[in-house]
């Protein structure tokens, strides 16, 4: 089962400056997914990308969540924000694989 979850957990890593990107340890093949076709959409406001990764196993859980939703739901959401506002601007901190199939995605906002 995949998970997206978006939550601040301080035993989650040390946070890796973008500016700095050539400190940054190798990704795993989820953290560039996530990274590329998560938070770089969602970075363009572009859902369609996020819509593909929205698997029906696919979960977005919120920091101190007892369980997440589907990843569906969120960019349902997410459309609607980008829709009431044209001009918000979002970004992330950073993208770690805690676990087997389990991203964490710390700071994104829009």
């Amino acid at each position: 089962m995949g998970f997206f979850s978006i939550v601040n957990k301080a035993q989650h890593g040390s946070e890796q400056s973008k500016k700095d990107a050539s400190s940054k340890p190798k990704q795993t093949k989820n953290e560039m997914l996530v990274e590329r076709d998560f938070c770089q959409a969602f970075n363009r406001r572009d859902t369609g990308p996020l819509r593909k990764l929205a698997t029906s196993d696919c979960l977005c859980q919120y920091k101190g969540a007892e369980s997440g939703l589907p990843l569906s739901h969120m960019v349902d959401a997410v459309d609607d924000v980008f829709a009431s506002f044209p001009d918000s601007q979002s970004g992330w901190e950073y993208v770690k694989e805690v676990k087997k199939g389990q991203v964490l995605i710390k700071g994104l906002h829009s």
